[in-house]
């Protein structure tokens, strides 16, 4: 569909995992003689497809290993991939890490301004926007503290916060579901609410199936590289919270 956010289309990635080192000149001689593999491919990705329309929330799911971090990656243009194509239309963030850009002897609003930058707000916007950022993420009173000064949870909350403020027109999540409290995912379901209102697309790895069903307008699953079945589509009063 030409109107679609994103097409991705055949993709798959190849990593080539590191064999262990002989311990004698021997061994390594022998596996030089026998032609043995210096390293072991690995297909992260294989044959992914599928579309995401403007304004769609696409959840992520897949245990461990099954390509989701590598897919956003991917997307954001921060691997290369070893076939296939993706095409992605509008502002696409690239700070998948929550901790990326974040300067720990700095204070927090000076962080909140930075990272703002970072995600591509002007200084000036992001300016403007550093009261409503704190006051998200709650941690306003602590807004004049290094960094180093915040629990981890805080610290993500922070990132998360200034990403979710941005201008970006795909905003990739990964994982922070689980950055704060009830209270804290809930007003994030509002929050993903608010930005699909606007016209903004979203992609959300989790592992907590019932947190992305909240958000979530379909759910594609992720095993052992590949996509399992058709992306199913989450009911549209499931979705409409917030």
């Amino acid at each position: 569909m030409s109107g679609a956010a994103l097409e991705v289309r055949g993709l798959g990635k190849l990593f080539h995992h590191t064999l262990p080192r002989y311990r004698t000149m021997v061994g390594r001689l022998r596996r030089w003689a026998d032609g043995g593999p210096s390293g072991l491919p690995v297909w992260a990705l294989k044959d992914v497809s599928f579309e995401v329309a403007r304004g769609e929330c696409l959840g992520v799911m897949g245990p461990n290993g099954s390509g989701k971090s590598t897919l956003l990656a991917l997307i954001a243009g921060i691997l290369e991939p070893t076939e296939g194509a993706i095409r992605a239309r509008g502002r696409v963030n690239t700070l998948l890490n929550l901790g990326a850009g974040l300067q720990q002897e700095l204070s927090v609003r000076d962080n909140v301004e930075i990272f703002g930058i970072l995600t591509g707000l002007s200084r000036r916007r992001a300016l403007e926007l550093t009261p409503r950022i704190l006051d998200f993420a709650g941690v306003e009173p602590l807004a004049e503290v290094r960094m180093a000064e915040l629990s981890s949870g805080q610290a993500a909350r922070v990132a998360f916060s200034t990403a979710m403020h941005s201008d970006l027109d795909l905003l990739l999540v990964d994982e922070t579901l689980s950055v704060g409290d009830s209270q804290f995912q809930a007003k994030c379901e509002g929050e993903f609410q608010r930005l699909r209102r606007e016209g903004r697309t979203l992609i959300v790895v989790s592992h907590d199936e019932p947190a992305l069903r909240a958000v979530a307008t379909r759910i594609l699953r992720l095993e052992s590289g590949r996509v399992a079945g058709e992306p199913e589509r989450i009911a549209a009063e499931a979705v409409s919270r917030g």
